[in-house]
């Protein structure tokens, strides 16, 4: 019993990460930056350091503040 909840456990912390943000994530699908592929990873480590929280994007502002103002997301074919 203890094993069948283990792995429901991980598979469901699995499917969770693999789809928590499909909308942003297909809208990165493919992208890079500076030589690095533009993911989950890309935006919520050293690159961006943007907190994992919800509600904090608005359309094309993150916490209020315009995306092309915000470190890694702005620049040369993201957001201007």
């Amino acid at each position: 019993m203890i094993k069948k909840f283990g792995v429901l456990l991980v598979v469901l912390m699995f499917s969770a990460t693999a789809f928590s943000n499909v909308k942003i994530s297909g809208k990165h699908k493919d992208l890079s930056k500076d030589g690095k592929k533009v993911n989950c990873a890309y935006c919520h480590t050293d690159n961006a350091k943007i907190e994992k929280k919800k509600g904090q994007s608005d359309g094309k502002k993150l916490n209020g503040v315009a995306l092309a103002k915000v470190k890694g997301c702005g620049g040369k074919d993201c957001h201007k």
